[in-house]
């Protein structure tokens, strides 16, 4: 077990550490104001999209005590956030090897004594994130669905963040809800959208001109488009069956989709580092 003393120790070395000229590789928020939208699907086969054409990615079950990514995944993982928290493990004694390129930290649930996900503790992942960030070129974050103060203080603490909603006036609704609470917070992270489980790519492109309008109308702040995932039962399928499927479905059309995010991220990410 890690002791207090330690733990400060640390925290302040990683302090030093993440002030030096190169700060590592974007960390990426992957968030929706509701549950429902598809935002663990799109992170774990975006994720999946990137380490194919070699970037190295970390993705991190951000969502504290409901974690579900290693269940979507089918794999077992005996240390995980909680043990991190309660510091009875360092962060990088948590990484999963699931594939080259493609690393996993994931969550507990369930969890009676889980140490809550506040300030202090937000503040010492990121530091930690921080420290291990030059071996990757993404960390993706998959937080809890909601609007909550700790979601939020995730948000504001990355690199940019990635909204996953669907057309539906209630899923844009509450995307925007997101937006206004981060904005608050701050409104220098950049803010990128996928319109997920759209009927068309015509619908999702029309959804995502609804929610900028009303986000530079009343935010003044420009949302960038990442792209559009169509509906499809596939995805479903792929979920139900514990499996990726832009690995075992590659050639889909949500697969290429997919790919077509892939393409973007891998653009994005020389903006994201000037910014840094």
């Amino acid at each position: 077990m890690i002791g207090q003393a330690e733990r400060l120790y640390e925290l302040n070395s990683l302090k030093r550490a993440s002030g030096k000229k190169n700060p590592g590789c974007p960390i990426v928020a992957f968030t929706s104001g509701k549950g429902g939208t598809g935002k663990s699907f799109t992170s774990l086969n975006l994720a999946y999209a990137l380490a194919r054409v070699n970037k190295k990615v970390l993705v991190v079950d951000l969502d504290a005590n409901l974690s579900n990514l290693n269940i979507m995944l089918n794999v077992k993982s005996d240390i995980n956030l909680y043990h991190f928290f309660r510091d009875q493990a360092l962060l990088n004694e948590l990484i999963y090897k699931y594939e080259p390129n493609l690393d996993f930290i994931f969550g507990d649930s369930g969890k009676t004594d889980h140490p809550p996900l506040d300030e202090g503790n937000i503040e010492y992942l990121f530091e930690h994130l921080h420290g291990i960030s030059s071996k990757y070129d993404f960390i993706f974050l998959d937080t809890a669905a909601g609007a909550g103060n700790d979601i939020i203080s995730v948000l504001s603490r990355c690199t940019f963040t990635v909204i996953v909603t669907t057309p539906e006036p209630t899923s844009i609704m509450d995307a925007y809800v997101i937006l206004k609470l981060l904005s608050k917070h701050n409104d220098k992270v950049d803010k990128y959208i996928i319109i997920n489980k759209s009927s068309s790519l015509v619908e999702g492109k029309n959804s995502f001109e609804n929610l900028n309008k009303a986000s530079v109308h009343f935010l003044k702040q420009e949302l960038l488009l990442l792209g559009v995932i169509e509906f499809g039962e596939e995805v479903g399928k792929s979920i139900l069956n514990q499996s990726l499927l832009i690995k075992n479905n590659s050639q889909s059309r949500i697969a290429k989709e997919i790919k077509v995010l892939a393409g973007n991220f891998t653009k994005i990410k020389h903006v994201a580092n000037n910014n840094q």
